[in-house]
């Protein structure tokens, strides 16, 4: 097996070195995939020239089965053939070029071998004037739009060479290697297996929720979507940075194209703002009002968002198995429709009174808890706990709140959710500094996987603290005996019993050796929250990183009220929401300097 380690290695020994655009082993495993590709497509061309001679020894059966003539093509058995030689059919007219594709995509034939054949000796008549012709625009278009084959006939139209002829931004992908963790398949496959995820949620087809189908249904225009998703990556053919290359490239497309202002304003947005979605719902916390705003002044129009929404979801698919896991399809989800409410003019939902939320409570507390401390509990929290908390958990919490008042070091809940993969974990305890920190190196430790968090503290000092977890491999930790270690652990650690360092070692998660000094970027934020500054971290993923980012920022004397970690490609995006302890934004220029230098130093002094 070629694996990633032998890549490095042999592209080493070639002499394989990295250009402005690429790394050597990239383009080694380029040229691999390339010398792959044409064997490919010779071997698969001498099969089908021996199934060709077997065939013309009925030559009288195949005229009883042609089923007409148009255009220089045959359709019998189930293929397009050539009606006359290829010089009197391409030759002729290129556009027929175009027309063999569509014709095979309308009747749901094959291409004949000796059209496929002539289609790739053909195809120096895809030059610019068939690229921008009108007449190809709508064939390919025509293609696009009807539903059920799309991916086969893109397919098909890639293997032959067609598809990058006629968009050479395209083919500029074509066995182009994105060495990371991260990505599974050249970034040509890439492209059309997301075309194929968003083909498979048309009506009658999807095994997903009936949500994504008809939102696709609904778009006036499907085939500026498909165009988007197809060419959404094109920028990564010109090395780093490759959403803003894209949109240079795009505009080329778009004047070849001769596209409306409306279809070249969506696709445009489609490929500048492809990211979007996914960078937002992993890194910004969902319950900030500003989140929601941001979002909507960047994309500002309804169709563009679900667009979006659908573009992001397929290309989330199509990076590998199991990178869209339910619960990043569930944020995704979330923030789709609270923009969405935004876009269509839907008020945001006011913050219900406190004698409202309390009569809440007691309707789902079955007589568990007295009015008198729901109003007390609801009375020394935030206005955005009432707005974002259920009333089912806010009885929870209120019944872990008795047990420390009891003298238990903390209370604990767990909320499974199997069907999107992560469990809740509330902790409730009496605050002390460092607090946060202390739970997630306790669960680091356990090897539990931190998906994001939510902090609450109420003013008589006590702490609910909300974590969303699953094992490191996605699925919901559900073993009982382990949880039971899990929350005793988290006791001793609380309890001043044991470190979390002692702990790390003694479930065989020491750190070891010191990290090795990685990039770190810190960017601390105060224009995406109204209520907190952000600081947003990105670094190499390593183990007990998120503990020393947390006990960093409560040396700092840092409130955490929300946090939210994404890991891609063993690169660490996390975002925490931040308040001083008086809980104010981090405004003085000295003390964002402060805190900025002192993350840097401990995360690249591999603490």
């Amino acid at each position: 097996m070629l694996s990633r380690s032998l890549q490095v290695e042999i592209a080493r020994n070639f002499g394989y070195a990295a250009d402005e655009r690429t790394l050597g082993v990239g383009r080694f495993m380029r040229g691999y995939y390339l010398h792959a590709r044409t064997v490919h497509r010779v071997s698969a061309r001498l099969i089908a020239r021996c199934q060709e001679t077997l065939s013309r020894r009925r030559p009288v059966l195949r005229r009883l089965r042609q089923k007409g003539m148009a255009e220089g093509f045959g359709f019998y058995d189930g293929q397009v053939h050539l009606a006359a030689p290829p010089e009197k059919v391409f030759a002729k007219d290129p556009i027929r070029l175009m027309k063999a594709f569509w014709h095979a995509h309308q009747l749901g034939y094959e291409l004949g071998v000796e059209v496929a054949r002539a289609v790739e000796e053909s195809l120096h008549l895809v030059d610019d004037g068939f690229r921008a012709s009108p007449e190809a625009r709508d064939l390919f278009f025509a293609i696009l739009r009807n539903w059920g084959r799309v991916t086969p006939t893109l397919r098909l139209m890639h293997d032959l060479g067609f598809l990058g002829a006629y968009l050479p931004e395209f083919g500029e992908l074509t066995c182009l290697v994105q060495f990371d963790a991260y990505h599974k398949y050249t970034a040509d496959q890439h492209s059309l297996l997301a075309v194929e995820n968003l083909e498979g949620l048309a009506p009658g087809q999807s095994a997903e929720s009936e949500e994504l189908p008809q939102l696709l249904a609904e778009l006036p225009r499907p085939e500026i979507l498909i165009l988007g998703v197809l060419l959404h990556d094109i920028g990564k053919g010109r090395g780093h940075g490759h959403v803003a290359k894209g949109v240079q490239m795009i505009k080329g497309v778009i004047e070849r194209l001769n596209l409306a202002p409306p279809d070249a304003h969506a696709l445009t947005f489609l490929v500048a703002e492809h990211l979007l979605l996914s960078q937002v719902a992993q890194r910004r916390d969902l319950d900030d009002p500003k989140t929601v705003d941001l979002l909507t002044e960047v994309v500002g129009d309804p169709e563009w968002l679900t667009m979006l929404y659908l573009l992001t979801w397929a290309d989330t698919k199509a990076v590998g198995p199991g990178v869209m896991t339910p619960w990043r399809a569930a944020i995704l989800r979330e923030l789709y429709l609270k923009a969405h409410a935004r876009l269509t003019g839907e008020p945001r939902p006011e913050v219900p009174k406190v004698a409202v939320v309390a009569d809440r409570v007691l309707s789902k507390g079955q007589g568990e808890v007295e009015r008198g401390t729901v109003l007390q509990h609801l009375e020394g929290l935030s206005e955005r706990y009432r707005a974002t908390t259920s009333p089912q958990r806010i009885a929870a919490h209120i019944r872990l709140i008795e047990q420390i008042m009891e003298g238990e070091v903390m209370g604990t809940e767990l909320f499974h959710h199997p069907d999107l993969g992560y469990s809740d974990l509330v902790v409730v305890a009496h605050d002390l500094q460092g607090l946060f920190a202390l739970l997630t190196g306790g669960l680091a430790a356990n090897g539990v996987n931190i998906l994001s968090a939510q902090i609450y503290t109420r003013e008589d000092g006590i702490a609910i603290d909300t974590f969303q977890v699953n094992d490191p491999s996605g699925e919901v930790i559900q073993d009982g005996e382990r949880w039971i270690r899990i929350v005793e652990d988290l006791r001793g650690i609380l309890a001043g019993k044991v470190s979390v360092d002692e702990l790390s070692t003694r479930r065989g998660r020491g750190r070891g050796e010191k990290a090795q000094a990685a990039p770190v970027k810190v960017l601390i934020e105060n224009q995406l929250s109204d209520s907190h500054t952000v600081i947003e971290i990105k670094t190499q993923d390593r183990l007990g990183l998120l503990y020393a980012i947390t006990r960093c920022l409560a040396s700092a004397g840092l409130n955490i009220a929300a946090a939210k970690i994404a890991t891609e490609s063993a690169q660490v995006y996390d975002a925490f929401y931040v308040t001083d302890q008086e809980g104010r934004k981090l405004t003085a220029i000295e003390q964002v300097e402060r805190v900025q230098q002192s993350l840097e130093e401990a995360l690249r002094g591999g603490l």
